[in-house]
């Protein structure tokens, strides 16, 4: 398991998500939001179709 904290307007914009940090393949990627705020608070999927 690997678990990551992006901070206020932090990003990376070069992250690979189907590669782990062991080099294995990812099966599934779980975005959580644990905070209930009016504005912002988005995750943005630039290369989706």
């Amino acid at each position: 398991m690997q678990i990551l904290k992006y901070g206020a307007n932090q990003s990376d914009p070069n992250k690979e998500e189907t590669q782990s940090s062991s080099g294995a393949n990812r099966l599934v990627t779980i975005l959580m939001y644990l905070s209930d705020i009016k504005q912002g608070g988005e995750t943005v999927f630039p290369r989706s179709e």
